[in-house]
Formats: C-alpha cells, sequence, structure tokens
C-alpha cells in the first residue's frame, strides 16, 4: 500500500512539473504573438524593400508559420521585390513555398510588374521631369529589361542569405553568361556548399572581371584548397571590375591564395600530427600484450578520429543556420 502511495506520489509530482513546463511555454508563444502582430503590420506598411527585408529578419527570430497567415497571398505580389521579401521569410520558417518562390522569380520574365527604373539622367537633372517623360521612360523595353534584371538579382541575393543547399543546382547553371552571374558566385559563397567548388573555379576564366573576383571571393568562404593551383594563375591579371571595391583581379587573387594557403597548412600540420600519433599508438599495441582487442580498437581509432576531425574543421566551408524559436 505504501509502495502504490508513493508511485501516485511521484506520478503526481511529475505530472505538475509537466503542466508547469507546457504553462510557461503556451505564456512564451501567447507574449510573442502582439510582437509578432506588430512586426508583420510594420513589414506590410514598410515600402523600402530592404527595411522590409529587415523588419523581415526580426519576423523569423521570433514568430512561427501560423503566424505568417496574413502575408500568404502576399507570395503572389506584382512587387518581385516585395514578393521575394515575403517568400524568404517563409522560406525562413521551413516552408517550401518560400524557397519555389524565390526560384520562380529567377525564371519571371513577364512584363506584369511595377517599374521602379529610373535613369540617372532624370535622378541627378536639376529640372524636375514630368509625368508624360517619366511615364515614357518606365514603359520602355529597356526601363522593363532593367527591372526584371534587379527583380532576378534580388531573388538571387536571398537565395544566398537563406543559405538552403538546394538552390545550389539552380545557381551554378546561371554562373556562366546570365546577366546577374556576379551574384551568383557570391551567392554560392554565402550558402557554403562546397557542390559550387568546380562551377567557381570554371567561371574564373569568365571574361567578366567582376565575375572572376567574386568567385574568388566564393572560393575563399569556401576554404577550397583545391583552387590554389588556378588562384596562382590569376595573380598577373589586371582587369579591375566595374563595380565593388575596384580591386585588380590579380590582387584578390593572391588574397584567397593568402588565405587559402594558410588553411592547407595548418591541415598538413594536421595531418603529420596523425601520422605521428599513428605510429606512437601502433607501438604501444604491438607491445603492450595487456591491452584487450576492444582497447586496441579504441586506442587506434582515437588517433585517426581526433584529427582528422580537426582537419575536416578546417576545411569546411559550409555552415549551420541558426535556429529561430518563439521564446
Amino acid at each position: 500500500m505504501g509502495a502504490m502511495q508513493a508511485n501516485l506520489t511521484i506520478r503526481s509530482s511529475v505530472f505538475r512539473w509537466v503542466w508547469l513546463i507546457a504553462g510557461i511555454a503556451a505564456w512564451c508563444v501567447h507574449a510573442a504573438t502582439p510582437a509578432v502582430n506588430d512586426l508583420i503590420a510594420q513589414f506590410q506598411a514598410e515600402s523600402v524593400f530592404w527595411r522590409q527585408d529587415e523588419i523581415g529578419d526580426e519576423i523569423a527570430s521570433v514568430a512561427t508559420l501560423r503566424d505568417l497567415s496574413a502575408l500568404e497571398g502576399w507570395l503572389a505580389r506584382e512587387d518581385r521585390h516585395v514578393r521575394a521579401n515575403v517568400a524568404y521569410l517563409f522560406a525562413k520558417l521551413g516552408d517550401r513555398r518560400g524557397f519555389d518562390t524565390l526560384v520562380g522569380i529567377l525564371d519571371d520574365y513577364s512584363d506584369q510588374r511595377p517599374i521602379h527604373y529610373r535613369p540617372m539622367s532624370v535622378i541627378t537633372d536639376d529640372d524636375e521631369p514630368t509625368e508624360d517623360s517619366l511615364d515614357a521612360i518606365t514603359r520602355s523595353p529597356y526601363a522593363l529589361a532593367s527591372q526584371i534584371q534587379e527583380d532576378r538579382y534580388y531573388a538571387v541575393h536571398l537565395l544566398g542569405k537563406l543559405r538552403d543547399p538546394r538552390a545550389v543546382d539552380v545557381l551554378i547553371p546561371l554562373l556562366d553568361r546570365d546577366a546577374v552571374n556576379h551574384k551568383v558566385a557570391w551567392a554560392l559563397g554565402e550558402i557554403g556548399d562546397r557542390e559550387a567548388v568546380p562551377a567557381l573555379v570554371a567561371a574564373l576564366s569568365n571574361e567578366d572581371p567582376l565575375v572572376r573576383v567574386t568567385s574568388i571571393g566564393a572560393l575563399r568562404e569556401l576554404r577550397a584548397i583545391r583552387a590554389l593551383p588556378y588562384l596562382v594563375g590569376l595573380f598577373n591579371d589586371p582587369a579591375v571590375p566595374n563595380a565593388g571595391d575596384r580591386v585588380s583581379v590579380g590582387t584578390e587573387a593572391r588574397i584567397a591564395a593568402a588565405v587559402l594557403g594558410l588553411t592547407a597548412t595548418v591541415v598538413a600540420a594536421i595531418l603529420a600530427l596523425l601520422l605521428v600519433l599513428n605510429t606512437w599508438a601502433t607501438r604501444i599495441v604491438a607491445r603492450d600484450r595487456a591491452l584487450s582487442a576492444p582497447q586496441k580498437f579504441l586506442l587506434i581509432a582515437g588517433v585517426w578520429l581526433i584529427p582528422v576531425a580537426g582537419a575536416a574543421a578546417t576545411i569546411d566551408g559550409r555552415r549551420q543556420r541558426p535556429l529561430s524559436g518563439t521564446c
């Protein structure tokens, strides 16, 4: 009878703890909801796309997919920058529709979109442009082509920021002659998947210096030691890209080679240590007959696994996506 009563007391205590934890979790979700709703309202009201993106990052850090129900219709907004920001938010929280929408923008050449393009001659002109002249500019084929390029560029940017490895197969074909190929190289470096290394090495011979420079930067981010010989071949390349920091291809190649060379040195030192430790462990195993077979196995395995793990951590360019929660 006493044992049964003790069991009931233990169960009662466990249930109380479970209810307490559940109550705290529910309070956290409830406490976060007003803040999420306010952020979503700010997101919807913001007309500047990069500010909207910053608000989206705040939402992603505190919201759940259920909180985004008010934004589902925005996945089809005509303004592709707004559509991309909403898609990024959904993708960040694990909804496949977000990723698919971002990829869809890359293949979208429709003329059904707002045109925000303004040529520099209009922006810098002292005379106030007339409504008719602005209308003529925004209706021109060049303005449409420029807007499509800007929209696709921004989608590539968000795919890089998302760091979803699924995007690698989508982006690699765009590295060759696509108008946004330099941004693609950057995005592949941000995603951090080493499957992109061969394509980035091939892009080092692209005719556009900007593509070569951004590919060098991506290879450096990926710690692609195998790219060292190709980088050395660019040391004397004097070409300067027409955007970015305006640093020559050769200078960028030398900087990247120095970083990757240091990485290679560290890896070589770790592997040399591995050989020394392996020799030491082998001698111990051969001489010490008191060790059992499992002990010998663990000794040899430990000698191999620890340095190999260190080398892998040194050369691995992939980065984990941060986890987000509601409390």
